[in-house]
């Protein structure tokens, strides 16, 4: 049994394989992906690089995002990926995105009880602060320091109040 291809289908082939691959990557690059994407890469290896980036000119902000969470005894204690114990996309689904989306904050009340859990911690607010690293001719400096929204509740098992945009 000979399994031969004619070169017009080897071409064919090829030509089919290669318009899939660019189609899955602008689909990656253009974030056209149906609804909220739970835990990236979800494309692998089809990635929305960091090379399709808005540049920044002189006088821009480069958003340098804080999070800082107040205790029930007081404490502030800043929430990172690191404290957390958990990856980037966790991370950013939790503590970031529910400041920006309103449709994502469900995504908050999982990433406090992590975090209560690892740190034996009340939470009862969380902020999100950016101090943008602001391009200059020669160099960069700090910006103003801006809080891009807060969740409160009044107790441990309390529903979290927005104050985000």
């Amino acid at each position: 049994m000979n399994l031969t291809l004619s070169e017009r289908s080897a071409r064919f082939l090829v030509s089919v394989v290669v318009i899939g691959i660019l189609g899955v990557q602008a689909i990656a690059a253009l974030a056209l992906t149906p609804g909220p994407v739970e835990k990236p890469p979800f494309l692998w290896p089809f990635l929305n690089y960091p090379m399709y980036s808005a540049p920044h000119y002189e006088g821009e902000g480069v958003p340098r995002f804080r999070v800082l969470a107040t205790t029930s005894d007081g404490r502030t204690i800043e929430v990172t990926q690191q404290n957390l114990g958990t990856d980037y996309w966790i991370f950013r689904n939790a503590f970031l995105l529910p400041f920006d989306d309103p449709g994502m904050r469900d995504e908050l009340p999982p990433g406090v009880e992590q975090f209560e859990n690892r740190h034996d911690v009340s939470l009862i607010e969380v902020r999100l602060e950016n101090r943008p690293l602001l391009v200059r001719r020669q160099g960069t400096e700090d910006g103003p320091l801006e809080t891009r929204g807060v969740a409160r509740r009044a107790a441990n098992e309390g529903r979290w109040e927005w104050d985000a945009p």
